[in-house]
């Protein structure tokens, strides 16, 4: 063995310097790498979800991404907003169809500026003009405008039903040739954007350049006192489950009918759901053009008494909250449609446990104890969250429960209980989760294993610079 130790020994001290200091830099250079990766992440990683199956489908399901902002997180909802767009950008949507949503979110953009109370201090007066009287000719002129307008809006019904404008560089495509798909809905809360006007123009910039295709402020008024923000409490966080109740209210209503009762209306009570439309008949086309009902070959089965809702195919709807410091990636919005269709609810694991962020407090209001939880139990992350408005079970249940937590000061925001030691709504949420069944499949792997990336505010700054489409709002 005398030879493996014979080029040591034949090397020269000067050369076992170099070759030592070699492998020292060539170390630091690797932990220095380390350190980079892991503390910079604003740029998306590869997950597992981009490369599985499911990610690779075309995005049907309607999603609608929902957050949230106040004075103290305009900067990470700018940045938040251009991701966003540029990650939607990347779906394979109909072209006429953007032209008119884009036009759509303008429009409101605009109209939301105009109506807006949190916007009042900067909005223009208009100049008040004597008006002048039109001519008779201007009056005729005026008097066929009108007409027309009103018959293309009795024939169209509005924007998004009027025909698609067909651009001199888009080519009319063959039917079924492109199987477009279906671009979320972004929709805003504004919590209040402080005193300072630079922020409130901020927002109006960003409404009328149609980021956004909807954007409200969030009425403090019908709520419990404590979700008023202010920097030590933050409203106990239980403002946003009243924003993902109200999102979820609105989807009920627009696409399963007006139902005879609210869902979250009447707690004590079963709820009333809204009847599915009849399944529409199939129609055949026979070789001389006739149409015919599937219904007249063979006879209905009147016998069958199973509710519509089980004769036809379930198809995810849903609401999806980010919080405003969050980064998520196309793979992940093409995966969520096929874990919801089988859970119904979908968030991703947070740091540490349930005992190192649930209060005793939050247990004893549902006559609990954190006793019976293993030490190493998850916890969930509020700041993304998935729930199928169409799943009743989730919706009945445990997103009932959750929103009625975070109304009673005692279950998400109980006495003793701080940022130090609790995290209101994700803490109800984790319990519920693991006391109704929903803990083996969920609050498992962290936010990057899914393709998104959360408490990205501290880099908003940098990811606004680096745009270069962003909006120009000047410092006054």
């Amino acid at each position: 063995m005398q030879w493996l130790y014979d080029p040591w020994i034949a090397l020269q001290p000067k050369h076992a310097l170099v070759f030592v200091l070699f492998l020292l830099a060539f170390v630091l250079l690797q932990l220095q790498l380390y350190n980079a990766e892991t503390e910079d992440r604003r740029i998306p990683r590869f997950s597992s979800i981009d490369a599985s199956f499911e990610s690779r489908h075309k995005l049907q399901s309607p999603i609608t991404i929902v957050t949230g902002a106040s004075a103290n997180h305009a900067c990470a909802l700018e940045a938040f907003l251009y991701h966003l767009h540029a990650t939607l950008s990347q779906l394979t949507t109909d072209p006429h169809l953007d032209l008119l949503q884009q036009e759509e979110r303008i429009r409101i953009g605009r109209e939301y500026v105009e109506t807006s109370r949190d916007l009042e201090a900067i909005r223009k007066r208009p100049k008040r003009n004597k008006k002048k009287q039109p001519t008779g000719d201007e009056s005729a002129h005026d008097t066929i405008s009108t007409t027309q307008e009103q018959q293309q809006q009795q024939q169209y019904g509005s924007l998004k039903h009027s025909p698609p404008v067909l651009l001199k560089h888009q080519p009319a495509e063959p039917l079924g040739t492109t199987f477009y798909e279906t671009r979320p809905r972004v929709v805003v809360y504004n919590m209040g954007m402080g005193p300072t006007k630079r922020k409130r123009r901020l927002l109006k910039a960003l409404a009328e350049a149609g980021y956004m295709d909807d954007i409200l402020d969030f009425d403090f008024d019908p709520y419990p006192p404590f979700w008023r923000l202010d920097p030590e409490t933050r409203g106990e966080y239980g403002w946003k489950a009243g924003i993902i109740e109200q999102q979820v209210s609105q989807r009920i209503q627009k696409d399963h009918g007006d139902p005879t009762k609210d869902w979250h209306q009447d707690k004590g009570k079963q709820q009333e759901v809204a009847k599915w439309p009849a399944p529409e008949e199939q129609l055949r086309v026979d070789d001389e053009g006739m149409m015919d009902s599937a219904a007249e070959e063979e006879p209905i089965n009147h016998t069958n008494t199973a509710p519509p809702t089980q004769q036809r195919p379930h198809q995810p709807n849903i609401v999806l909250w980010l919080d405003s410091g969050d980064r998520i990636s196309l793979g992940f919005l093409r995966w969520l449609p096929s874990f919801l269709l089988h859970r119904g609810l979908w968030t991703p694991q947070s740091q540490d446990t349930l005992q190192t962020w649930t209060h005793p407090g939050l247990l004893q209001y549902y006559h609990d104890s954190l006793d019976r939880f293993a030490p190493d139990e998850t916890n969930c992350n509020g700041a993304a969250i998935a729930f199928d408005v169409n799943n009743h079970t989730l919706r009945d249940g445990l997103l009932k429960e959750w929103i009625q937590c975070a109304k009673t000061q005692e279950c998400i925001a109980p006495k003793g209980s701080n940022r130090n030691n609790h995290r209101q709504d994700q803490a109800a949420l984790t319990y519920l989760v693991k006391t109704m069944g929903y803990g083996s499949d969920l609050c498992h792997g962290f936010p990057e294993d899914f393709g998104i990336q959360v408490n990205q505010d501290h880099f908003c700054k940098q990811d606004i610079a680096a745009n270069p489409n962003r909006v120009v709002v000047g410092s006054s």
